[in-house]
C-alpha cells in the first residue's frame, strides 16, 4: 500500500458567466498538491433546494475554468470542484458556490478594435485586406456588416467570419471600388454597438488631365502645363513622369512631351502634346515665389523633416545659394536644385536649427533673395549653473482619493514590505481643512501563509523529530520565528512546546506509546499564519530498522604513501553494532588503522599501502538500455502526455529518471522537455505550438548516467481534437400562433472542439416520417427559430441539430408533439427592485425608464403622470416586449408618479416608478400681506408644492420700491412662511418676492401682483367743537388728525347716537374739518363722534365732549375789533373784516341789502380835515336784542372815498371802496 500526502480542496468556485442554459465558474488551484502534479479536476453540481451532487463533467478538466451547460432556465444550482494528482491522490470537494440562478444577464454590445483600425486603413491593389474586432455582449449579439448603407453578402471574394466573440470581414484582390466606409454593427436585447471602418485601395493614378499646353519654347527647353488627373488612385500625387519623342522617331524617351501622374501605387496612363512644338531661346529674370506660409513663422516640432520648398522662374535657369543668418546651415541639409525650384530639407530638426534661411536665385537677367524664418518646438536645453543650495529631509504626501464619501478607504495597490506615513484631509464648501497623520510609518505587509510540507523526521521512545518548508509567501514581512503545537489525540487543547527559527525541531519529554497531533505555524511580526497541521497522528515508540549497510563501491584503489578512507553509508534501529573485519578476523585498530563510527557512517581508515596491478578506473554500472515509447495522449492544442515502458536493463543500477525531448517537424533540433527529474512513465509536455506536429524520444539515467534514447515517436499534431457536435440541450417550444410556432434550444453539452457554426430545424407532421428542413442549409447561428406557414391546429414533430467543420450532429427533438394555435396571455410586466425603490435624478440628468412586458395580443401602451397626461418633452418608445418612458433635462416639474398600464382583451395591469428629481425648490404658495403699516409690512405664505427632493432651509424675501426694475434681499434667513420686513419708507409703493431655498439651491420666486403702499389708517382726529345746534341741526369742527398713516385722508364721518341706544350710525360725510348734521328731533338729546379714513381703512373715533340738545339759541350779538386803526395807502383798496358773534334767526322778507340801512354825516372845518362820521343801523335782523350801532370816523378831505361798499357776513360786517385819493391816515371807532 502507497502512502499518499492529503492534497488540498480548490478554491470555491465562482460564476464568471451565466446564461440561462449554462454557467461559467472559476477556481484557485490547491495551495498543496500532495507532493504530485494536479492532473485534472472533477466538477459535481446540485438542484437547489432539494437536489443531491451528480458529477457536471465527461472528461478531464486540466484548466481552472469549466462550463456547466444543459441546464435549465430559472433554476438555482450549487457547484463544488474537487482536485487530482497525478499520483491518483483525489482532494476533498471545494466549498460549494453561492446559489446561482440561470438567466440571461443583459449585457450592452461592445466593440472593441485595435489602434491600427481607428485611423483610415491603406490597401495596395491586388492585395488582402482584413478588418477585425473583438465583440462582447450577453446575450451574444447578432453581428451585421453594411458598406456605404448596405449589407455585406459573404462571397468568395468578400469573406465574413463571425465567432462568439470575434467578427472578421475579408476581401481579396482589392480593387479601387473595394475601398469604403464598412459599419460592423452588433445588436442583442441590450442594445447595439458599433465600428466604421475607413478602407482606402491604393491604385494607379489616371492620365493627366489635358489640354498639355506648351509655352516658354527656347533653343534649349520648353514648360509643360497640366491638370492633375481625375483619379489620384486613393494616394496623394508624389511626382510626374515626363517623356519625349522626336516627330521623326517612334520611341519615347525620359523627360519629354508626355506626361504621367505617379503615385505610391505607380506611374499612370501618359498624356500627349497636341502638334509639335519649336524650341526657341528666351530671357527672364529669376523670381521667387514664397508662398503666404513662408512668408510667415514657420514652426516645426523637434524631430520632423523640415521640408521647405521654393518654386522658382528665370530663363536661362537661375543658380540657386542657400545660406544660414548668424550661422553656417548643418551638413545634414540636403538642398535641391532644378530649373522649376528649390527645396531645403533637414531630417530630424533640433533646437539649433531655428533661425533665419537666406534663399538667392541669379542668372545673367538678375538676382532675387528671400529669407524664411523656422523655429524649431523642441524641449529646453539645459538649465546652467545647476548648484545644491540647501538638503532638508522631509515627507511628501500624494493624494490617492479626492472623492472620498465615508470614514474608511482602502488604499491599493501599495508596494509590499515599503513603510507608508498617511494622513487625512476634510474638505467643505470653503476648502481643504487641516490634516490628521499617522505618527509611525505602516509596513504593508500581512500576516505569513502556512508553512508548507509539514512532514515527521524520526520518532523514538520519547521524542519526535519534525520538519517543514518556508510558507510560500511571508506576507511581505520576514517570518521571526515558527510556533509548534502539540496535541493528544484523544484531547481538543494545544499546547506549544516549541518557538524556533529554523525549519525543523525535536519535541521530547513524550510518554511512550501515545499518539500525538502536531502543527507548525510562522510568525512575523503581523502576526500568526494559519497553522500547518500533520496529517495524521504519530505514536512515540523507537522504530525497529534491520540494519542496513549500502557502500558505495565494492572495491576501492589508492596510490602508495597515500591514506585510504572508506566512509559506509548504514542505517538501522536501534544503532546496529559495527564490526570491521580484514579476511575474516577482526580489524585491529592502531596508530595506523582507525576505525570512527558515526549515527550514520562507519569510517575506515588504513595507511600502509598495498601495491596492485595497474587497473582502469571505471564505473561497475553500465548506463540503461532504452526505453519503449506506448503512446502520446490526451493531445490539446498546446500539451500532450508521453507515456513509456522502462527500458528492458537499468544497467545494474536503479533507474533514478527519465529525459524528454521533443522536435518539431518544421524544425532541425531536439529540445529537452523536462527541467527536474521525472521518475514516472508518463509526462505531460506543455508550451506546444498550436497545429504543429512534434515527435518524442525518452532515455533513461542511471549511476552510470544518460543511457540512448529510444526511437522517436510517430509525429502528433498538437490541436485540440474535434469531431461532430453533441445534440442540442432543452430544446422545446416557447409560442405558438395560428399559423407558426417558436421554439428555442441550448447549445450542445460538446461542441466537438469546433466552433459551432449553425443550427438545422426540421419539422413533419405527426402522422408522417417525412421530415422538411425550416432553415438554410447553412443552418442558423442563433438558438431560437420561429416555424410558419403551419396548419391550425394539426400535430408536428419538431427536431433540432447543430453543425461544425467537421459535419451535423446528433438531432435533439421537441418532447412529444407541437400545433400552432392562437394563445391568449393577460399583460404582464416586470419591474426590478430597483425601479421600485424609485428613481432620483440631479436636475439636467436624464431618466430611462425601461420595462419588459408581455402579453398576448401585444397589449395597448399608456404611460400617465399623477393621473394626467405627460409633458411634451417625454419621449415614450415601443419595442416588442418592453417600453421606454425618457425624459432629458429633468427639472423638479418632472418629479412624480408615472404609471404605466398595459392593456389587451385577456385584461390589464399597471405599475408605477416614483421619480424625483433632485432640484431647487417650486415657488412658494399664497403670498399675501398680513399686517400693512407705515414702516412694515407682514408677509405669510404657504410651502411650495415641490420641495426639488430635498428638505426645504429656509426662505428668502426680496422687496422692491415701485420706481425701480431690481430687487434687493430683505433676509435670506427666513425659517418660517411668515416675516415682516421693515425699515420701508412711509408712503412708498413696494413688490415684494419669496423664494425657497434647498441644499440644491434658491428656487423659483412667487411675487406679488399688485405693490403694496407702506401706510396704515390715520390717528383720530383732534378735538371735537360743537359749532352750532339748532331744533333740528348741529354743526360740528374738528382739527386733522396728527398723521394721516402714510397716505392722504379721503374724508371724515359723523357718527350719531341717540340718547337711550347703543347703537352709533353715520349721518354725514364730508372731505373738510367740520360739518352739519340735520334732520334731528327738536328736544332729543345726542352723542357726536368723529372718525377720520383713508385708503388704508378708519380711525378710531374722537367723540364730542358732551351731548348735545337739539335747541335753538338766543345769543346777544357783539363784535370785537382786531385793530382799532388801519392805514392805506393812496391808490390802494381798504378792507376790513370785523368778526360778530351772536344767535339770531332770520326773517322772511325784503333781501338783505335792503334791511341795512346806513348814514354818512360829512362835517367841513376851515383848520382841519374833514371828519366822515359813519353810523350803521341794523334792524328786523335780530329778534329782539336792540340795534347794533357801528361808528366809522376817518379824517381823509372830502370827496376821497369813491364807490363805497357795505358787505355783511355771517359773524362779521365788511366795508370796502375802490380807491383813496390821498394818503392820509384814517381811524376807525
Amino acid at each position: 500500500m502507497l502512502a499518499l500526502d492529503p492534497v488540498d480542496p480548490p478554491g470555491q468556485p465562482v460564476a464568471i458567466d451565466i446564461t440561462k442554459w449554462s454557467v461559467t465558474i472559476q477556481w484557485t488551484k490547491p495551495e498543496y498538491d500532495g507532493g504530485f502534479k494536479i492532473t485534472g479536476y472533477t466538477v459535481e453540481k446540485k438542484d437547489l433546494p432539494n437536489g443531491r451532487w451528480v458529477k457536471a463533467n465527461f472528461s478531464n478538466i486540466v484548466e481552472t475554468v469549466f462550463t456547466i451547460s444543459g441546464l435549465t432556465e430559472n433554476a438555482s444550482y450549487e457547484f463544488r470542484v474537487s482536485a487530482r494528482n497525478s499520483a491518483g491522490a483525489v482532494s476533498e470537494p471545494s466549498e460549494p458556490s453561492d446559489p446561482i440562478t440561470c438567466k440571461d444577464d443583459i449585457e450592452e454590445p461592445r466593440v472593441m478594435v485595435d489602434a491600427k483600425f481607428k485611423d483610415v486603413i491603406l490597401v495596395k491593389a491586388g492585395d488582402v485586406f482584413k478588418l477585425e474586432a473583438d465583440v462582447a455582449g450577453q446575450p451574444l449579439p447578432s453581428i451585421v456588416w453594411t458598406k456605404d448603407g448596405k449589407e455585406v453578402e459573404n462571397t468568395m471574394k468578400l469573406q465574413i467570419k463571425t465567432s462568439d466573440l470575434t467578427a472578421a470581414l475579408i476581401n481579396k484582390d482589392s480593387l479601387r471600388r473595394d475601398g469604403g466606409m464598412f459599419t460592423l454593427t452588433a445588436s442583442n436585447l441590450g442594445g447595439f454597438a458599433k465600428h466604421i471602418f475607413n478602407v482606402k485601395v491604393l491604385d494607379r493614378p489616371g492620365p493627366p488631365r489635358g489640354p498639355l499646353a506648351v509655352t516658354d519654347l527656347t533653343a534649349e527647353n520648353c514648360v509643360l502645363t497640366w491638370s492633375p488627373p481625375s483619379d489620384d488612385g486613393g494616394a496623394n500625387i508624389n511626382h510626374y513622369v515626363v517623356e519625349k519623342r522626336e516627330t521623326s522617331r517612334l520611341a519615347w524617351t525620359n523627360v519629354a512631351s508626355e506626361v504621367c501622374a505617379v503615385s505610391k501605387a505607380g506611374v499612370g496612363e501618359h498624356a500627349d502634346v497636341p502638334g509639335t512644338v519649336l524650341v526657341e531661346d528666351k530671357m527672364e529674370e529669376p523670381e521667387l515665389d514664397l508662398g503666404a506660409e513662408l512668408m510667415k513663422m514657420l514652426n516645426i516640432k523637434a524631430g520632423n523633416t523640415l521640408r521647405v520648398f521654393i518654386p522658382i522662374k528665370g530663363r536661362p535657369a537661375p543658380a540657386i545659394k542657400w545660406e544660414k543668418i548668424d550661422g553656417e546651415i548643418k551638413e545634414r541639409a540636403q538642398i535641391e536644385v532644378t530649373s522649376r525650384h528649390t527645396c531645403l530639407v533637414i531630417d530630424n530638426v533640433n533646437r539649433f536649427d531655428s533661425g533665419k534661411y537666406t534663399v538667392t536665385a541669379e542668372n545673367s537677367s538678375g538676382s532675387k533673395s528671400a529669407v524664411v524664418s523656422i523655429r524649431v518646438l523642441d524641449t529646453p536645453s539645459a538649465p546652467v549653473n545647476l548648484k545644491v543650495k540647501e538638503i532638508t529631509k522631509q515627507k511628501t504626501y500624494s493624494a490617492v482619493t479626492t472623492n472620498c464619501h465615508k470614514t474608511t478607504w482602502k488604499i491599493e495597490p501599495l508596494q509590499e514590505g515599503c513603510n507608508y506615513y498617511f494622513r487625512v484631509l476634510a474638505e467643505n464648501e470653503h476648502g481643504i481643512g487641516l490634516s490628521a497623520e499617522t505618527v509611525d510609518a505602516l509596513k504593508v505587509s500581512e500576516v505569513p501563509q502556512s508553512p508548507a510540507s509539514l512532514t515527521v523526521v524520526d520518532v523514538t521512545r520519547n521524542s519526535v523529530s519534525l520538519a517543514w518548508e518556508k510558507p510560500e509567501h511571508d506576507g511581505g514581512s520576514k517570518i521571526f520565528q515558527y510556533l509548534v503545537d502539540i496535541q493528544k489525540k484523544d484531547s481538543d487543547k494545544w499546547i506549544n512546546c516549541a518557538n524556533v527559527k529554523t525549519l525543523e525541531t525535536v519535541v521530547s519529554n513524550l510518554v511512550q506509546g501515545e499518539e500525538y497531533i502536531f502543527r507548525v505555524i510562522a510568525a512575523n511580526e503581523k502576526g500568526k499564519s494559519d497553522p500547518r497541521t500533520l496529517a495524521v497522528p504519530v505514536q512515540v515508540k523507537d522504530l525497529v530498522i534491520e540494519p542496513d549497510v549500502r557502500p558505495v563501491f565494492s572495491s576501492y584503489a589508492v596510490p602508495v604513501d597515500k591514506d585510504l578512507k572508506v566512509e559506509i553509508p548504514i542505517s538501522g534501529r536501534p544503532k546496529p553494532n559495527i564490526t570491521w573485519t580484514k579476511d575474516g578476523s577482526p580489524l585491529r585498530q592502531t596508530t595506523r588503522v582507525n576505525v570512527v563510527d558515526t549515527e550514520h557512517f562507519t569510517i575506515y581508515g588504513i595507511s600502509e599501502p598495498l601495491d596492485s596491478a595497474q587497473v582502469i578506473m571505471k564505473n561497475p554500472f553500465v548506463t540503461p538500455g532504452s526505453p519503449h515509447i506506448l503512446e502520446v495522449s490526451n493531445i490539446t492544442r498546446d500539451s500532450m502526455t508521453v507515456c513509456w515502458a522502462p527500458p528492458d536493463t537499468d544497467g545494474g543500477s536503479e533507474i533514478i529518471g527519465y529525459i524528454i525531448e521533443k522536435k518539431d517537424r518544421s524544425g532541425i533540433r531536439w529540445t529537452r522537455c523536462n527541467r527536474q527529474k521525472v521518475t514516472d512513465v508518463c509526462f505531460r509536455v506543455t508550451c506546444l505550438a498550436e497545429d504543429h506536429e512534434y515527435e518524442f524520444k525518452v532515455s533513461a539515467e542511471n549511476a552510470a548516467g544518460l543511457g540512448e534514447p529510444s526511437l522517436p515517436s510517430a509525429y502528433y499534431k498538437a490541436y485540440d481534437p474535434k469531431f461532430k457536435p453533441g445534440p442540442p440541450t432543452h430544446v422545446h417550444v416557447i409560442d405558438t400562433t395560428k399559423s407558426s410556432i417558436s421554439i428555442t434550444w441550448g447549445k450542445p453539452v460538446h461542441d466537438g472542439g469546433s466552433a459551432i457554426q449553425g443550427y438545422i430545424v426540421e419539422i413533419c407532421k405527426a402522422e408522417n416520417e417525412e421530415w422538411i428542413m425550416c432553415t438554410p442549409p447553412t443552418g442558423l447561428r442563433v438558438n431560437k427559430f420561429e416555424i410558419h406557414k403551419l396548419i391550425e391546429n394539426q400535430e408536428y414533430n419538431i427536431r433540432v441539430c447543430a453543425m461544425n467543420k467537421i459535419g451535423v450532429g446528433e438531432l435533439a427533438a421537441i418532447p412529444g408533439t407541437a400545433k400552432p394555435e392562437e394563445k391568449t396571455e393577460g399583460p404582464e410586466l416586470s419591474l426590478d427592485s430597483e425601479l421600485r425603490k424609485g428613481i432620483v435624478v440631479r436636475a439636467g440628468g436624464s431618466v430611462r425608464i425601461n420595462i419588459p412586458f408581455r402579453g398576448r395580443p401585444s397589449p395597448d401602451i399608456g404611460w400617465s403622470k399623477d393621473e394626467a397626461e405627460l409633458s411634451d418633452k417625454v419621449l415614450i418608445e415601443k419595442g416588442l416586449n418592453y417600453t421606454q418612458l425618457s425624459i432629458d433635462g429633468c427639472d423638479r416639474n418632472d418629479t412624480g408618479k408615472y404609471t404605466l398600464k398595459l392593456e389587451n382583451k385577456s385584461g390589464s395591469v399597471s405599475e408605477f416608478v416614483s421619480v424625483k428629481v433632485l432640484d431647487t425648490p417650486g415657488p412658494p404658495l399664497n403670498l399675501e400681506m398680513k399686517e400693512i403699516k407705515k414702516d412694515s409690512v407682514t408677509l405669510v405664505w404657504e410651502p411650495p408644492v415641490t420641495d426639488g427632493g430635498a428638505k426645504i432651509k429656509n426662505y428668502v424675501v426680496d422687496k422692491r420700491e415701485s420706481t425701480r426694475k431690481t430687487y434687493s434681499n430683505v433676509t435670506a434667513k427666513c425659517l418660517k412662511t411668515c416675516f415682516k420686513v421693515e425699515n420701508i419708507v412711509e408712503g412708498a409703493m413696494y413688490y415684494f418676492r419669496v423664494m425657497a431655498e434647498n441644499e440644491f439651491g434658491v428656487g423659483q420666486p412667487v411675487e406679488l401682483k399688485n405693490a403694496v403702499k407702506a401706510s396704515e389708517i390715520p390717528l383720530p382726529v383732534g378735538k371735537v367743537t360743537l359749532i352750532d345746534v339748532t331744533k333740528s341741526s348741529v354743526s360740528l369742527a374738528w382739527e386733522k388728525p396728527e398723521h394721516d398713516g402714510g397716505s392722504r385722508i379721503t374724508g371724515y364721518l359723523i357718527e350719531m347716537q341717540p340718547k337711550g341706544t347703543d347703537k352709533w350710525g353715520v349721518t354725514t360725510s364730508t372731505k373738510t374739518c367740520d360739518g352739519i348734521v340735520s334732520a334731528l328731533t327738536a328736544g332729543q338729546e345726542y352723542s357726536f363722534r368723529v372718525i377720520a379714513y383713508n385708503e388704508k381703512g378708519k380711525s378710531d373715533p374722537t367723540p364730542l365732549a358732551a351731548p348735545v340738545i337739539a335747541n335753538d339759541l338766543n345769543i346777544e350779538p357783539s363784535f370785537r375789533l382786531l385793530f382799532n386803526s388801519y392805514n392805506v395807502k393812496s391808490g390802494k383798496d381798504l378792507k376790513i373784516e370785523i368778526p360778530v358773534i351772536g344767535r339770531t334767526r332770520f326773517k322772511e322778507g325784503p333781501n338783505l341789502a335792503k334791511e341795512v340801512q346806513s348814514s354818512l354825516q360829512l362835517t367841513h372845518h376851515k383848520k382841519r380835515p374833514a371828519m366822515i362820521h359813519l353810523q350803521i343801523y341794523i334792524y328786523d335782523i335780530l329778534d329782539h336784542c336792540g340795534i347794533l350801532p357801528v361808528a366809522l370816523r376817518m379824517t381823509p378831505p372830502p370827496h376821497a372815498f369813491k364807490n363805497g361798499v357795505i358787505g355783511i357776513l355771517l359773524d362779521s360786517y365788511i366795508f370796502s371802496w375802490s380807491e383813496v385819493w390821498h394818503n392820509w391816515p384814517s381811524t376807525v371807532f
